[in-house]
């Protein structure tokens, strides 16, 4: 994705009633890390890294909102459940 296709994402986003504040700090977290990676596809995210961007201190809370995320469409997202492999996100283009 480029630059504008991100803003452009981040934007619906923002838009989306379904929408809370969680979701769009934990979106915007992985749009920054998607952009940092310069990432062509699925990426490899950790969840205290979303968690530090977001400022999502529990994570049980980052867990509900990824996994709604999910759900509603804006990425796909496959868990890792090895300490050292992290899990993998691909954004979805709107």
């Amino acid at each position: 994705m480029k630059t504008d296709m991100l803003l452009r994402a981040l934007s619906e986003a923002s838009k989306d009633e379904r929408l809370n504040n969680w979701h769009l700090a934990i979106y915007q977290a992985l749009i920054i890390m998607f952009a940092k990676n310069r990432s062509e596809g699925a990426f490899s995210i950790s969840r205290s890294k979303v968690m530090k961007l977001s400022r999502i201190k529990a994570a049980a809370t980052y867990h509900k909102y990824i996994q709604e995320l999910e759900g509603m469409g804006y990425i796909q997202y496959t868990p890792s459940y090895h300490p050292k492999n992290g899990s993998t996100v691909k954004l979805i283009t709107v």
